[in-house]
């Protein structure tokens, strides 16, 4: 898994590529913590994840959470890769990761 922090106008943006499974928690655990100490409002890019597994999308769940205890937004990309889209709602975790409509994000409307 490569991780990738930058700042855009608003806020920063961590860009993650690769496989996102249990082996890279603790990077990715520590690379979201460090954008949300950085900005205001922390952009998360899965675009480029080639594989995914149900540890990446609990350390996002939680990522949410804090990012709501320290006042701050976390936004995750709209354009997920399908596989991370299928996880997302087969696990019921689309309404707290902000997909409220998880049919039209699954279908691709909506984005």
């Amino acid at each position: 898994m490569k991780f990738e922090l930058s700042e855009s106008d608003d806020a920063m943006v961590l860009r993650l590529e690769g496989e996102c499974t249990v082996e890279c928690a603790r990077e990715l655990k520590d690379a979201l913590l460090s954008g949300l100490e950085k900005s205001e409002k922390l952009l998360v890019n899965c675009s480029k994840v080639t594989d995914v597994d149900i540890s990446c999308l609990q350390l996002l769940y939680s990522a949410f959470g804090t990012s709501a205890k320290m006042g701050k937004r976390l936004l995750l990309d709209a354009d997920l890769p399908e596989q991370l889209s299928r996880l997302v709602i087969d696990t019921g975790y689309s309404g707290a990761l902000g997909f409220e409509d998880a049919g039209a994000h699954q279908s691709g409307e909506g984005r």
